[in-house]
């Protein structure tokens, strides 16, 4: 018995040693963050604003008192124009487990459940405070609490009460993809954490439907550009692709790595992965796509070979919920840094400022496109950029 348990012993250490040693070659072979690539010489635009859309995500332990740093950014940014911009918040917005659930016989949420929501009740007075309309997403921590009916009710009585527009969506008819089109701008809206667990049949007809509204959009609004909108990033070099920057996301990448047991979470996995390769396919034929989630906790931006071309990572708006970051050769900024990122879309163009909290100004801007003959055109509406 002895001799069995010291076979099992030496074997169970080598599998850590071997373990040990890919993490570190992993480790070393992409490169930690903050990186801040090069942005073009010239920022300012020539052309009246279109839209504006303000981006943040993982949001889900925001203070109301005092009020979130990022969250106060993003009304700032926000009420500068009001009827001409949207707010995303890109999903788990609240930790860890969801919108409360009433337990049987409860029959009024305790103090914790209380806390809970608050985190939610922050992020949208970002609509109330500021009048702009704001979507929100759900993420992976948003299902975990069994169901979305809870926070959606939530969001409805919130903007009720407050005189806010904001809903959770997708939401409605069966939580496939929704489009809404903007001056400029049409934004497609994923729930990332329903199609990566879905069934082939249902997954399948979700895609169907995402190439639809990819389709209809381009036809219907041929100069758009297209942002697809998600929790779960496509591409990112956060925990969640790595498998480093924390105790718990190192054991869950030795528990994978030594096959004993799956996950879905991780870019890497069978599931995300069916989700990368078909956002990539159905985005392929469009040009002028993007794509942006959360996830990660941190500040990214990609320029891909593949579709969509530009990727973004805005899951920085918390500052105790902040992960490490690293970049590869797609990277154009990683920053584990409280702020979030926001698009101007102008008539020649579409320009990506990324804010940070403690920074006086903009941390980093880049004309994701431009067209210099639609410069100078006066007929694109009466709001200047602020």
């Amino acid at each position: 018995m002895k001799s069995l348990l010291r076979l099992l012993a030496i074997f169970v250490a080598l599998i850590a040693l071997i373990a040990l040693i890919t993490y570190w070659q992993v480790s070393e072979s992409h490169r930690e963050a903050p990186f801040i690539g090069e942005s073009a010489s010239e920022l300012n635009p020539s052309s009246a604003l279109l839209h504006r859309l303000i981006l943040f995500g993982d949001a889900g332990k925001s203070t109301e008192h005092p009020y979130e740093g990022s969250l106060a950014l993003a009304v700032r940014r926000a009420q500068l124009l009001p009827q001409h911009s949207s707010v995303i918040a890109l999903g788990d917005n609240i930790y860890r487990d969801g919108y409360p659930v009433l337990a049987a016989g409860q029959l009024q949420f305790d103090a914790a459940q209380l806390e809970d929501i608050s985190h939610l009740n922050a992020q949208l007075q970002v609509a109330s405070r500021s009048g702009a309309e704001m979507f929100v997403l759900p993420g992976n921590h948003d299902w975990d609490a069994g169901q979305l009916d809870g926070q959606a009710r939530h969001i409805l009585d919130f903007s009720e009460n407050n005189n806010a527009n904001t809903s959770l969506i997708p939401y409605h008819h069966g939580h496939r993809p929704q489009v809404i089109e903007r001056p400029g701008l049409s934004i497609i809206f994923v729930d990332s954490m329903w199609m990566i667990k879905a069934d082939t049949a249902t997954f399948d007809a979700a895609i169907a439907q995402l190439q639809k509204l990819l389709a209809d959009s381009r036809r219907q609004q041929p100069d758009n550009v297209i942002v697809i909108a998600a929790h779960h990033p496509i591409e990112s070099m956060g925990p969640h692709y790595t498998g480093l920057g924390s105790l718990g996301a190192t054991l869950k990448w030795l528990l994978k790595n030594l096959a004993l047991r799956h996950f879905d979470s991780d870019l890497t996995d069978s599931p995300y992965r069916r989700y990368i390769d078909a956002i990539e396919r159905s985005s392929e034929p469009y040009s002028k796509v993007l794509f942006t989630g959360g996830h990660d906790h941190s500040l990214q931006l990609f320029k891909s070979a593949r579709s969509p071309h530009y990727r973004l990572v805005s899951g920085a708006a918390n500052s105790s919920k902040l992960s490490r970051v690293w970049h590869n050769n797609n990277s154009l900024f990683a920053q584990s840094i409280e702020g979030l990122m926001e698009l101007e879309i102008y008539q020649e163009g579409v320009l990506l400022t990324i804010y940070t909290v403690n920074a006086l100004g903009p941390a980093y801007k880049h004309w994701l496109w431009r067209n210099p003959d639609k410069t100078n055109d006066a007929t694109t509406g009466p709001w200047p950029a602020q």
